[in-house]
C-alpha cells in the first residue's frame, strides 16, 4: 500500500540524515518553515509518484519529513516517513524502505506516538515479501490483516502471498477467509486480492480453475495500471496451465508476465500506482 491501498498514496529516505539536518541549526527553520512549506512538499511528492518520477518525490518527502521533525510533529512525521518509505520500494529498493520504516517507527517512538503502527507494519510486510524474507513477511502482517479497513485488507493479500511461498496453506485459507468477510460490495481490486488467494489455494487441487481465476486477476489489475500484480498473476496463470498440461499456453503467459515487467520497469506514466508487492 500501498499509494492506493490507503486511499491517497501516502508515499519513504534516509532519515538518520534528516534527525542530523535537526540538530544542526533547527529551531531557526521552524520559524522559517510553516504547515504551507509541509503541504507543499507533499503535494508536490504524490504527483510525482503519479508520475513515476520515484527521485523526485523521495526529494519532496524528504523535505516534508525533515519540516515535520523541525517542528516536532509526530503525525506529519509518520505521514512523510510513510511516504518515503512507499516511494523506496516502488523504485525497486526493499531493503532501503525496511529501514526507513524502522527509522520512521524510532522516530514516532521516542515521541510516544503510534497511529500509523498499521500503515508502517503493512510497508514493513511488503518489503520482508519483496525481499524473500517471507517468514518476517507472514510475521509482520498477520496481526494487522482484518476485513475492515484497506490496510487491513491489503495485510491479508501479503500475508497470503508469503503463505503461500511458505506452503503454509492454513494461514493461507485464513486470511482468504477474512477477506471473504468484507460486507459491502468489494472493488475490483479487493476482487483481484481475493481471487487471487484463492487461485493459490487452488493451485494444487484444481489446476483448471486456478488458471481460470489467476487470468481474471491478471485482467483486472492490468485495468488499473498494476502492472507488477498483473505480472505475478500471469505467472500464477502460467504454473497453473503447466499443471493442467497445458504448455503452449503457459509458455504464452509467461511471455505476457516480462512484458508486463517490462512495462513496470519502465515506468509508463498511464499505469498510475502499482501495488507495491
Amino acid at each position: 500500500m500501498i499509494i492506493d491501498t490507503l486511499g491517497k498514496f501516502r508515499v519513504v529516505l534516509c532519515l538518520l540524515s534528516l534527525v542530523m539536518v535537526t540538530s544542526c541549526g533547527g529551531k531557526v527553520k521552524i520559524q522559517e518553515t510553516g504547515l504551507d512549506a509541509w503541504n507543499q512538499a507533499m503535494d508536490s511528492g504524490h504527483d510525482a509518484v503519479i508520475l513515476r518520477r520515484y527521485s523526485v518525490a523521495e526529494t519532496n518527502y524528504q523535505e516534508a519529513l525533515r519540516i515535520a521533525i523541525l517542528r516536532n510533529d509526530a503525525r506529519r512525521i509518520g505521514e512523510a516517513g510513510y511516504n518515503l518509505a512507499v516511494v523506496e520500494l516502488s523504485g525497486g529498493y526493499p531493503d532501503k524502505a525496511l529501514k526507513q520504516i524502522n527509522q520512521t517507527e524510532a522516530l514516532l517512538s521516542i515521541r510516544s506516538d503510534h497511529s500509523m503502527e498499521r500503515e508502517l507494519g503493512l510497508v514493513k510486510a511488503a518489503a520482508f515479501y519483496r525481499l524473500g524474507q517471507d517468514q518476517s513477511a507472514l510475521k509482520t502482517a498477520l496481526p494487522f490483516a482484518s476485513a475492515r479497513d484497506p490496510v487491513g485488507q491489503h495485510a491479508c493479500l501479503v500475508a497470503g502471498l508469503a503463505a503461500f511461498r511458505l506452503g503454509d496453506m492454513t494461514s493461507l485459507e485464513h486470511v482468504s477467509k477474512i477477506l471473504a468477510e468484507v460486507k459491502r460490495a468489494p472493488s475490483d481490486m479487493l476482487l483481484a486480492d481475493r481471487m487471487e488467494l484463492l487461485a493459490l489455494q487452488k493451485l494444487r487441487t484444481d489446476a483448471v480453475d486456478a488458471l481460470h481465476l489467476a487470468e481474471r486477476v491478471a485482467d483486472l489489475r492490468r485495468k488499473y495500471g498494476d502492472f507488477r500484480g498483473m505480472e505475478r498473476a500471469l505467472r500464477l496463470a502460467a504454473s497453473a496451465a503447466d499443471l493442467a498440461g497445458q504448455g503452449a499456453m503457459a509458455q504464452s503467459l509467461k511471455d505476457q508476465a516480462e512484458q508486463s515487467l517490462k512495462a513496470d520497469k519502465e515506468g509508463t506514466p498511464e499505469a498510475g500506482v502499482s501495488e507495491e508487492l
